[in-house]
């Protein structure tokens, strides 16, 4: 199942083989550095109802006592007026959220984009804001 799903969802360019640990952790080993970063920058992904997190493996990792604190996600930023879109302000965006990371915008081409994406590090301990007050005029 997770191979059939790999290939939809990921489109990778080398081969990838899974193994499983415990409580639903699984090693998933990557043979091209290219579909390691693109596996990376689209977390999380989404299998029916489950999502599904993954972080780079390091040295110590024990599945018995390791749990997931952080995540990577995507942050749309809807109603951003234009004259606010600029590295500065989501930024802080995304720093009153959890930890800016980047974003999909060029700032100096606004013209195609319809929103501002934002990757941003967010503890799973923290709670959340649904709304940031941001001040028109010179940002936050």
């Amino acid at each position: 199942m997770l191979k059939e799903w790999e290939k939809i969802m990921w489109k990778l360019m080398g081969e990838v083989t899974f193994s499983m640990l415990a409580r639903g952790i699984f090693v998933v080993y990557l043979y091209e550095e290219e579909d390691v970063e693109h596996i990376l920058d689209h977390c999380p992904y989404f299998m029916g109802n489950s999502s599904h997190f993954i972080k780079k493996w390091y040295e110590g990792f024990d599945s018995r006592t390791n749990y997931i604190t952080t995540i990577l996600m995507w942050v749309r930023l809807f109603y951003l007026p234009q004259h606010l879109w600029n590295i500065k302000v989501v930024e802080k965006v995304g720093n009153s959220i959890g930890s800016f990371m980047k974003t999909n915008v060029n700032f100096n081409n606004k013209e195609l984009a319809m929103m501002v994406r934002i990757s941003v590090n967010v503890n799973l301990q923290d709670s959340l804001s649904a709304k940031i007050k941001i001040n028109s005029k010179v940002g936050m």
